[in-house]
């Protein structure tokens, strides 16, 4: 294959669209839950189940999309369109999860769950199609690599902006719910904005054709099922996004009722995240010389000590607290980068054990788990603030912090364990790879000759 190379124009066009994408669904991970509790005035067990609910249904809905733009045939290509066309419904949404209007409080928790499903609906009609993007804008092993840097790059921006911006900007209001409304208001636009530049910017040069195959759905599952790797990738994911998504939620009750800093969330937010940009390089080195498997355990395995322990020092000491976020975040490189680098094989193992290679599907599969997570963490944080008896703008009893630090730690420490023990059965490594590599190769000749 001829070596092809993208210009600077499409690599930064594409790679801005996963900004919008992580600015707007950062913002609803590590906010989300505290703005339905403490700015919107819904039960914490309320917020929860709404967000368990519409979690639930995009992820039904993920690997529908998937398919779908499997199947799109336009002049703008099969990917492109639902970034054109998704650009303002998801960047409205995202405004209107946001927006505070002063209803009845029964109606309240309908409003919030019919804003939020929207959101996340227009989210995935965007994000899944964008996400498979890359496999045609080139065919070019070395120049996907380099995209899928240039795309890293703009995903830990959006990443710390999320993070480290959105509750600085909030401050700025003398009331905390106009904070969130305006704000909102400006990510929204923002990412609308920088999607429409991700399709002007980029072209699909090699858009493969997808045979129509009986069975539909039926047929896509059976696939998935005997796809025995991409199951323990993608639960194994799971796990670990779940207690990710559970830390990354209770941060912002443990700084501003146990440690009293409600000032230091950002900073506490962009130490985890910097420290996950900063350690990339090594977690590449890792995986080149110990695999992604082995590499993508260590890094997981850190962030489980660094739990374990910040159990022990509670709200002991503010530096401490501080240095274990910082490897945590260390830890959590491993898994910004290696999951993403190992669903391509899986896709892969599948060409070679059925014929059939459907990237939009696995991608939206993938997704759906990572959805799964996400649906669980509003529930048990939601169920758990519950359960310790937590009153919002209050001075919480010693009861109430002590089941946030377990829910910060604990909880998430044992998600992280089980994903660590299935994803031990991972079979896929380098040699393996090489292996169905060859053999896909093989196929490929003999329906020639």
């Amino acid at each position: 294959m001829n070596k092809e190379t993208l210009s600077i124009r499409i690599k930064l066009g594409y790679g801005s669209g996963d900004l919008a994408i992580q600015i707007l669904i950062n913002s609803v991970i590590l906010y989300l839950l505290y703005y339905y509790t403490d700015v919107y005035h819904l039960g914490s067990a309320s917020a929860g189940f709404i967000i368990l609910v519409s979690r639930l249904l995009q992820a039904l809905f993920n690997p529908v999309i998937g398919a779908v733009s499997d199947r799109t045939s336009t002049r703008w290509g099969k990917k492109r369109p639902y970034i054109l066309f998704g650009a303002i419904p998801l960047g409205l949404s995202f405004f209107l999860v946001f927006a505070s209007p002063d209803l009845p409080a029964d109606l309240r928790p309908w409003y919030a769950f019919a804003t939020s499903l929207f959101f996340f609906i227009a989210f995935s009609i965007t994000a899944i199609p964008y996400s498979s993007l890359s496999a045609v804008l080139s065919q070019d092993t070395h120049e996907r690599s380099v995209i899928s840097g240039y795309r890293m790059i703009f995903a830990i921006t959006g990443t710390l902006i999320a993070a480290g911006l959105m509750k600085p900007l909030i401050s700025l209001f003398a009331l905390e719910l106009e904070g969130f409304r305006t704000t909102a208001l400006l990510f929204g636009t923002a990412a609308a904005m920088i999607l429409f530049i991700t399709f002007f910017c980029t072209k699909e040069k090699h858009i493969p054709e997808y045979p129509d195959r009986k069975g539909g759905l039926f047929k896509d599952l059976t696939l998935l099922v005997h796809n025995r790797p991409f199951l323990i990738l993608a639960s194994s994911s799971m796990f670990f996004m779940l207690g990710t998504n559970i830390l990354a939620t209770t941060m912002n009750y443990y700084f501003k009722y146990n440690l009293r800093r409600e000032d230091l969330i950002p900073v506490a937010f962009s130490s985890v995240f910097i420290s996950a940009a900063a350690a990339m390089p090594i977690m590449l080195i890792l995986s080149k010389k110990y695999g992604k498997k082995r590499s993508f355990m260590m890094g997981m395995a850190l962030v489980a000590m660094t739990l374990l322990l910040s159990f022990f020092t509670g709200e002991q000491s503010m530096p401490v607290s501080m240095i274990f976020f910082i490897l945590a975040g260390a830890g959590l490189s491993s898994a910004f980068l290696l999951p993403w680098s190992m669903v391509p094989d899986t896709v892969e193992y599948q060409q070679w054990k059925t014929g059939q290679r459907n990237e939009g599907m696995l991608y939206g599969y993938f997704v759906l788990f990572f959805n799964v997570s996400a649906a669980l963490t509003g529930l048990i944080c939601g169920l758990g603030l519950d359960l310790a008896g937590y009153i919002p703008h209050t001075v919480q009893t010693a009861v109430t912090r002590n089941g946030i630090i377990f829910l910060m730690t604990i909880i998430p420490c044992s998600f992280i364990c089980t994903g660590l023990i299935i994803l031990k059965f991972y079979p896929i490594d380098e040699q393996m790879h090489g292996h169905i590599l060859d053999r896909i190769e093989e196929n490929n000749l003999n329906k020639l000759t």
